[in-house]
């Protein structure tokens, strides 16, 4: 549901995996604060909030074409971060 960011995300009753899931939201949120403020704001306006595309092209004022690269490049540097602590294991196969 748009608004409610990482808080919004289903658990099972279950410690074990709520304790890794609180590691992970741990560690993501620490990548996210190594992107630029552009790039971190476009990622969590799509990814967490759920706007469209265009919604973000309207809130932030910039052109579709420069928030789709911009995510993009984001989406980029977040997997390349994750990947280097071991967080996420990138599948380079694809």
């Amino acid at each position: 549901m748009q608004g409610d960011g990482l808080a919004g995300l289903p658990g099972p009753d279950n410690p074990a995996w709520d304790h890794e899931r609180r590691e992970r939201i741990k560690a993501l949120d620490a990548a996210l604060s190594k992107l630029s403020d552009e790039h971190r704001l476009i990622v969590l306006l799509s990814d967490t909030e759920g706007y469209k595309l265009e919604e973000i092209q309207d809130l932030i004022g910039v052109p579709v074409g420069t928030v789709k690269s911009r995510l993009h490049r984001a989406r980029a540097r977040l997997r390349e971060i994750l990947s280097e602590d071991g967080t996420f294991f990138s599948d380079t196969s694809c």
